[in-house]
């Protein structure tokens, strides 16, 4: 278990094609002003249009990561399974 420590919380996503804008940035950061997780951003990564390696015909894999604090998230693992899983939830 970490002392300290910075980590990412991850959420991997298939979508329709038909949601992403053509010739938009496959990369962004989204900042917000009200907090997100522990801090004011994410960052997003969208796969290229007709990259069948990574999602299939006519779907776009998208990415989603967060910053985030090691310790909170070992302490609950080892010792508070249910608070683990309503963490995950909240981010």
């Amino acid at each position: 278990q970490p002392g300290d420590g910075w980590g990412a919380f991850m959420v991997y996503a298939g979508v329709d094609s038909s949601v992403i804008a053509e010739g938009g940035a496959l990369h962004r950061q989204v900042v917000v002003r009200e907090p997100l997780g522990e801090g004011n951003s994410v960052f997003v990564s969208i796969s290229p249009a007709g990259d069948s390696r990574r999602a299939p015909g006519g779907r776009r894999a998208v990415t989603i990561s967060t910053h985030t604090e090691l310790p909170p998230w070992w302490q609950l693992f080892e010792q508070d399974r249910p608070a683990y899983e309503a963490r995950k939830q909240r981010y």
